[in-house]
């Protein structure tokens, strides 16, 4: 890789006393293109939102014989598709495994969190055309869904939006795994004692293929019917 990547360290006061109680300081990956470091231009800004599931530093994992996201970006900058851009790799791990990239009662302000915390910290860190005509927020999955509610809502940040794959038609998308998660539900006393043995179980061995639908339908719920109250408020 001819560009560079960074980790950094970022505190986000959207996510300070968040209800699940994860993190408010986050890791953020930002790949930085060929001559940034050398030079004094300014750079357009692409916002990567990842799926559920998934963490901000998941777009920098290698496997054996595939290009990382970092280095499709630079790919397509070496071969002329985009022009030098920096890419930016929001973290929206919760304890439930996501959140929709929206701000929810039951897990936090994670749609302040992109828009707000993370676009002022870059702006304010890097080598940015800090207008919204030069920023772009993409994703797929749950981040295609958080970046269509980014793109339309705050259109102002976001000049540019790509939609891949989102979670939408909620009938299609959801509604098939309930009858699956109810039935890991029932064998348990309550959410809150599927969720507790769920942690231990994957903690000490492994998430079980049963468990990914229970999971998935208790964080979509924290995200679109939070129950302020109620166990994992939901």
């Amino acid at each position: 890789m001819k560009g560079s990547v960074e980790i950094r360290l970022m505190e986000a006061p959207s996510l300070a006393g968040n209800p699940l109680n994860d993190p408010d300081w986050r890791q953020l990956p930002v790949y930085l293109p060929p001559g940034y470091a050398k030079g004094q231009s300014r750079y357009p800004a692409v916002y990567f939102l990842h799926g559920f599931a998934s963490q901000g530093l998941s777009w920098t994992n290698s496997s054996a014989f595939a290009l990382t996201v970092p280095d499709r970006v630079e790919a397509l900058i070496e071969a002329d598709v985009i022009p030098p851009v920096i890419g930016v790799f929001p973290d929206g791990w919760t304890a439930l495994g996501g959140s929709q990239w929206i701000n929810s009662p039951a897990t936090g302000r994670y749609e302040d969190y992109v828009f707000r915390d993370i676009v002022s910290f870059v702006d304010r860190e890097y080598r940015t055309l800090a207008h919204s005509g030069s920023r772009a927020i993409v994703g797929k999955s749950s981040g295609g869904y958080g970046a269509l509610v980014m793109g339309s809502r705050h259109s102002d940040v976001f000049g540019h939006m790509g939609v891949h794959a989102a979670d939408a038609y909620f009938e299609y998308c959801y509604l098939p795994q309930f009858p699956k998660a109810a039935s890991g539900l029932l064998r348990a006393d309550g959410i809150q004692d599927w969720y507790d043995d769920f942690l231990v179980r994957v903690r000490e061995t492994r998430m079980r293929g049963e468990d990914f639908p229970v999971i998935e339908t208790l964080a979509m719920a924290a995200a679109y019917s939070a129950k302020p109250g109620e166990p994992l408020h939901l």
